[in-house]
């Protein structure tokens, strides 16, 4: 039988732009000039007042299956990819990720803006029976399992954060542990573990950095090596 593994079921890369020539009609046709075959789902332009917070998205893009999506924020950008039942992330990452870093160069140009934070989400899946009761026994000690609160769990989720150094620059590393029926085979759900893993330069630091495109590259494939490099350490003793 083949040993179960886990995959990646979404990715989130984004950036904050402290600094940026917001101007909702140049960034769409800057970006739709280059990337309309990209992009050809609905465009979702959102009217929102002046004085509303930076961080919600004014600008939706897709493609017309949603395999890719692009949300655009006067303070940040988001850039999701998600799995789906003809799409594995895995072997078509290059490809998506290449696209976006194009696309936030794009961007950058368009608005004049400066990087001053980046980030990379990782949500990752893999089918696990009594997948709450597993993470109960793998992480809790002895005087937990023994109470009877712990016992026959439908859902539990266990977090942790601590700040560590990535090729010379502090990050802040969020990892989520949490049980799901989120796997659908032949109609019915199976058991699962999620793995969120969020690594993301310092918000205190917003001000104060810029980074290119060049180091935008670098810090999302650090990231992701981290983020396998992690799993890999946490589950040592594997998951079956």
């Amino acid at each position: 039988m083949e040993k179960a593994e886990f995959r990646i079921c979404e990715v989130q890369l984004a950036i904050f732009t402290p600094n940026i020539f917001f101007k909702k009609n140049k960034i769409l046709k800057d970006i739709m000039e280059s990337y309309s075959d990209k992009f050809d789902g609905d465009i979702i332009s959102i009217p929102i007042p002046d004085d509303a917070p930076k961080e919600i998205p004014r600008v939706i893009l897709s493609d017309n299956i949603r395999r890719y999506e692009f949300e655009i924020a006067e303070s940040r950008t988001n850039f999701h990819i998600f799995s789906r039942k003809t799409f594995e992330i895995e072997s078509n990452l290059k490809l998506y990720l290449d696209f976006y870093f194009q696309l936030i160069d794009k961007y950058i140009k368009s608005t004049n803006a400066i990087i001053g934070r980046m980030g990379v989400v990782i949500n990752k899946i893999i089918e696990k029976e009594n997948s709450a009761n597993f993470l109960v026994k793998y992480f809790l000690k002895k005087s937990f399992l023994e109470n009877i609160h712990f016992h026959d769990l439908d859902n539990l989720e266990l977090n942790f954060k601590k700040i560590i150094s990535l090729n010379k620059i502090n990050v802040n590393s969020w990892t989520r542990f949490r049980n799901s029926k989120a796997i659908v085979r032949n109609k019915k759900r199976f058991d699962s573990i999620i793995v969120m893993q969020d690594i993301n330069t310092l918000s205190e630091e917003l001000e104060q950095k810029n980074y290119s495109i060049k180091n935008l590259e670098e810090f999302v494939k650090i990231a992701f090596d981290k983020h396998s490099e992690i799993l890999k350490e946490i589950f040592l003793e594997g998951i079956d």
